[in-house]
């Protein structure tokens, strides 16, 4: 028993001498990078997880021997240390290892301004728990990846890595920079549960987001003007939106020359979930006797939400088959692909042509859900008619806003926006002339229509 005591103490009191100058070897390794400006490493150790068998590196931190301590409230050196307190701060990883510092800092007994405060460190800002270096390196990794993982990655908690991401976010745009914007989109997105909504105004010209504040009434868009000026507010030429009479009017009021362009995304969108969707439900009702049939017509809601282009063939069978089941849903499905290329016309005057007709045709259908969009259809001609002639230019196909609501932050810093939603984009899919429409019957059976637009 003596032997193996005695062998015990050597193996210890060598453990002590290689941790010792392991130290020695450490400390002179960051003295030469100096990372901690005004502190000198003391000891260190390697703590595992039991958990999950992540490392940390502890490194024990105090002052340099000599340096004369900086008030943190004043700034004037404070020679008098009142007391000695440690804190834990966390540090940017190191090969692999999560590294924390225990740091003994000095609070100053300050001549000048009569306080105890803690010494200035400027690796360090007031109040926090992890390094300048730390925050940096979290604000890049926020750009690119989510606050989760970069919270896991940095091994910070959430609500810190978001902390950090929102004071980002406040400093970068915490005042309101007006970029002589001609072409500007307006829409509201969900927030929160519960119907509660923000207004986002975007640059179609620079593709930036420029404004955003919670609410969607007309006196929400109406802080944006506030903050332009009467030669800013001239500037304007057109502003796209969904079909929001509130916006509209706070547009027509505060933009003298500028015009209301309702988007095809949400035109589009209201249609298929007021007429198709509606044709389609009664459709299905009808067919309760014949539950195989019924399961057909409720399945095609997709199908039916596709353009003709785009389907396959499985899909055009399918589309055959809903058409001998239901004409109604089938005629819809057709005039709401004519409703689409009414935003790809080339001159003014066949766009009011084909528009009035198209509202015509709607209205005298004898389907109930299309008669009322096209009766409704009626109060917002004009804003679809500035969608095409000299203003197709600033059509916009929404959708810049219909992410996520926490993907908000990085619709702000990458200026996201999908490329169909910019205007003046060319939307992937087949080019259509006139020739080649599906309107060109159309068109070609209603040209004496021109005679109205020549007279409008």
């Amino acid at each position: 028993m003596g032997v193996l005591k005695s062998f015990l103490k050597l193996l210890e009191k060598n453990r002590e001498k290689r941790m010792s100058a392991m130290t020695n070897i450490v400390g002179q390794l960051f003295k030469s990078l100096d990372p901690w400006p005004g502190f000198q490493i003391t000891s260190f150790k390697i703590q595992v997880s039991p958990v999950d068998g992540r490392k940390t590196l502890i490194l024990d931190l105090r002052p340099v021997e000599g340096s004369m301590p900086i008030c943190s409230r004043c700034r004037h050196e404070a020679p008098l240390v009142h007391s000695y307190v440690s804190r834990r701060i966390k540090e940017c990883s190191l090969l692999g290892y999560f590294v924390e510092l225990n740091v003994t800092f000095r609070r100053v007994d300050c001549l000048h301004c009569k306080g105890h405060p803690m010494e200035a460190v400027e690796w360090l800002a007031p109040f926090k728990r992890h390094t300048e270096r730390l925050r940096e390196h979290v604000e890049h990794r926020t750009l690119e990846e989510t606050v989760a993982y970069a919270a896991q990655e940095t091994n910070l908690s959430w609500d810190t890595v978001k902390e950090i991401d929102k004071a980002r976010l406040r400093r970068l745009y915490e005042h309101f920079h007006w970029d002589n914007s001609r072409r500007l989109a307006v829409d509201e997105f969900a927030i929160h549960r519960g119907h509660r909504y923000a207004t986002v105004v975007y640059s179609i010209d620079t593709k930036k987001v420029l404004w955003l504040d919670r609410g969607r009434s007309r006196a929400t868009l109406r802080k944006f003007f506030n903050l332009l000026t009467p030669e800013q507010k001239a500037g304007i030429r057109a502003v796209a939106m969904d079909q929001n009479s509130a916006f509209d009017l706070e547009v027509k009021e505060n933009c003298p020359n500028g015009v209301v362009v309702y988007d095809l995304f949400h035109v589009l969108s209201n249609f298929g979930r007021k007429v198709i969707d509606r044709v389609r439900v009664d459709a299905a009702n009808s067919l309760r006797h014949a539950p195989w049939l019924r399961k057909v017509v409720k399945s095609s809601r997709y199908l039916l939400y596709k353009r003709p282009e785009n389907l396959s063939e499985k899909e055009h069978t399918k589309l055959a088959e809903l058409s001998k089941l239901n004409t109604p849903l089938l005629k819809c499905y057709l005039m709401g692909d004519e409703l689409r290329h009414l935003w790809s016309l080339g001159t003014r005057g066949q766009a009011i042509a084909l528009v009035m007709d198209w509202i015509h045709r709607a209205t005298h259908s004898r389907i109930k859900p299309l008669v009322d969009f096209g009766k409704n259809l009626r109060g917002y001609v004009q804003g679809i008619i500035a969608a095409a002639g000299e203003c197709q230019d600033f059509c916009v196909w929404g959708g810049y806003s219909r992410g996520s609501p926490t993907r908000l932050p990085f619709v702000f810093e990458m200026q996201y926006a999908r490329p169909d939603a910019i205007a003046g984009a060319k939307v992937e899919g087949p080019a259509r002339s006139a020739g080649g429409s599906s309107l060109a019957p159309a068109i070609a059976r209603r040209e004496a229509a021109g005679a109205l637009a020549r007279e409008v």
